[in-house]
């Protein structure tokens, strides 16, 4: 199978700092699945009213907003990220739960495929799951300052 994105994918597992619970392994899994391209994995992972909120203005950012249930995240998010970025670089690492969080650091790498114009950015994900072990939100929390500059044309 293709992957999912032409990028170079980064799996970090911060274990020094706590024991692997099973939220941890499941937004880790979660991660190496989005890095095959296997997005129906993830999608399995959701309780049916997970919300996905992904910062930036959506007049801009076309994947930015906040998503409502799986077959939403999927359209809206995860179909559309292909069609006008590559990710160079993906790196994960979890740093921490709270309770039924699970917060993880992130930094990319990428390029705008209607401008040509690279960003690269650093922030958080939260991912919370309820007690099944289904996630019920992830929201990012990501300066995207750069990659809404990324996204304006000249």
């Amino acid at each position: 199978m293709k992957p999912f994105l032409s990028f170079v994918f980064f799996l970090i597992l911060t274990t020094s700092i706590f024991s692997q619970s099973k939220n941890a392994k499941t937004v880790m899994d979660n991660y190496a699945a989005f890095g095959r391209g296997d997005i129906p994995a993830i999608l399995a992972t959701f309780a049916p009213d997970c919300v996905w909120i992904h910062p930036g203005n959506p007049d801009i950012i076309p994947f930015a907003g906040t998503f409502r249930g799986a077959e939403e995240i999927k359209e809206k998010f995860f179909g559309v990220i292909p069609t006008v970025v590559q990710l160079i670089e993906f790196v994960p690492s979890i740093v921490g739960e709270e309770s039924n969080t699970v917060i993880a650091s992130i930094h990319i790498k990428g390029k705008v495929l209607t401008t040509g114009k690279a960003y690269e950015s650093t922030g958080e994900m939260r991912w919370t799951l309820n007690d099944a072990g289904l996630v019920t939100e992830h929201k990012a929390i990501v300066d995207v300052s750069s990659l809404e500059a990324a996204f304006t044309p000249n």
